[in-house]
């Protein structure tokens, strides 16, 4: 069986690779960037871990010194300072492995690396291309300037180009959607090169339970997470508060960005709830006291809210900016509706909240497609066949 190493960023589906390598006896090296660096030994019978302590303490000294830039500096977060240099130090921990699966922002240093030591490798890309993603947040922040300056989603030129080029150099790039796909080829990586892996959900941990409406009780339209431009927030508020009746209510669910609070203010309402960041068994709870989701996002690689979403038996209404298409039917198991559409957001809603029966067939279908379709288990069995078709 081949040694396969990896190393693994920000994200919601890392350790999911790291457990499904372990099962298998294939894992040799875990390279972790978060939530803090270190080097992680796979080939005895316990796994060894190993902190590299050093960069920690220049981490959090940036990260001190970052928050006490103005919020109109050209990035929000210091990440395009400290990612290329987590990469340079983890590319010298790295082993010699058979297969090497680099992680996006990570994949440059660790990449060249790794073939030296004479790997095939693999880039894991949960987002879309840098220079899709930048296309899209430019626009965005370009529309929305005379309520807020949006920060937050900004890449420099020096990160785009890196990005761009860690994905050229590995031999794989493996994206989560069709977007994602078509996203690559944009950048002019070739079909062959570029493969679609889609997520899975727990779906027992996200289920769905039947409601029982309390008199007075309203309806609940939910969103989840961060709360900023790229998420397209800004039009599901500009949706919800169009649509009158107080029979309904937003409740928003993430971490709330600045860029967002002036918009917020804007659209203030009060049958808006914001609740901050939620997690197990909180968040799995909210899905199910909630009626309808929305995710509105204007560029998202995948969207693992809408899997999460499905498999707790919620109508999902979704962009096309997402991996909605791939996993929703339009109208039959969820809708699909264009980014930056208002007025189409608050046309699904509306035709959720006047029809029950509509609501409850679509909940139940949503549910059926996440069973059948994108479950972990599916998930590993689509990422164990990618890898035989690499080693073959």
């Amino acid at each position: 069986m081949s040694d396969i190493s990896l190393c693994i960023g920000p994200g919601q589906h890392g350790q999911l690779l790291v457990e499904y390598l372990a099962r298998r006896g294939s894992l040799r090296q875990v390279l972790k960037a978060h939530p803090f660096l270190s080097s992680v030994d796979y080939s005895g019978q316990v796994p060894i871990e190993t902190r590299i302590r050093s960069f920690g303490i220049f981490q959090r000294c940036v990260w001190v010194a970052w928050r006490r830039v103005p919020f109109y500096g050209h990035l929000n977060t210091p990440n395009g300072l400290l990612m290329p240099i987590a990469d340079k130090i983890l590319a010298r921990r790295l082993e010699k492995c058979d297969i090497f699966i680099g992680w996006q922002q990570l994949g440059y240093d660790t990449v060249a690396r790794a073939k030296e030591l004479g790997a095939w490798t693999i880039v894991e890309h949960p987002s879309v291309a840098a220079g899709t993603w930048m296309a899209l947040i430019d626009e965005e922040y370009e529309r929305w300037k005379h309520l807020t300056r949006g920060t937050h989603a900004i890449f420099s030129a020096r990160q785009i180009e890196r990005m761009q080029n860690e994905c050229r150099r590995a031999d794989v790039v493996n994206v989560q959607s069709s977007f994602a796909q078509q996203s690559m080829f944009d950048l002019g990586l070739s079909r062959e090169k570029v493969t679609v892996v889609p997520l899975g959900v727990d779906h027992q941990r996200f289920s769905p339970i039947n409601r029982h409406f309390q008199a007075n009780e309203r309806m609940k339209v939910l969103y989840v997470g961060r709360l900023e431009l790229l998420k397209g927030v800004q039009y599901l508020l500009e949706a919800f508060t169009q649509i009158k009746t107080p029979e309904i209510e937003l409740h928003l669910v993430g971490p709330v960005l600045q860029e967002i609070q002036p918009i917020l203010r804007t659209f203030a309402d009060e049958r808006i709830f914001v609740h901050g960041h939620l997690e197990g068994p909180k968040l799995a709870s909210v899905y199910r006291e909630s009626d309808i989701f929305v995710f509105p996002s204007i560029n998202d690689g995948f969207g693992m809210v809408i899997l999460e979403a499905m498999a707790s038996g919620l109508p999902t209404i979704a962009t096309v900016n997402t991996a909605a298409p791939d996993i929703i039917s339009d109208g039959v198991d969820g809708f699909i509706v264009p980014i930056r559409d208002a007025r189409a957001l608050r046309d699904r809603i509306e035709r959720l909240l006047d029809d029950t029966e509509l609501r409850s067939s679509i909940g139940l279908r949503a549910r059926e497609t996440i069973i059948a379709n994108y479950t972990i288990g599916e998930y590993e069995r689509r990422l164990s066949k990618m890898l035989a078709t690499i080693l073959s």
